[in-house]
């Protein structure tokens, strides 16, 4: 008759021990970073090269997915 509940996080759920792997990790990288600052230059360097390499797709995908105009079509933009 009674329904038991869990919620993200909760004491009884599972997630906790994605949680704490995840918090263990975070401390490692700290530990490494503190001792290895090229590391976090090379995190860094990564993450901006993913993200403009994401968004050229994203934009490339745009562009294709886009109807095709015509030549006699132009936008006029009133100032």
């Amino acid at each position: 008759m009674f329904h038991q509940q869990v919620v993200f996080g909760s004491p009884g759920g599972a997630m906790w021990r994605f949680e704490v792997a995840a918090g263990i990790l975070l401390v490692g990288a700290g530990v490494l970073i503190a001792f290895y600052p090229q590391i976090l230059v090379a995190l860094i360097a990564a993450t901006f090269i993913l993200c403009g390499l994401s968004l050229i797709g994203a934009g490339w995908r745009m562009r294709r997915s886009a109807p095709p105009r015509n030549a006699t079509e132009y936008e006029v933009i009133d100032v």
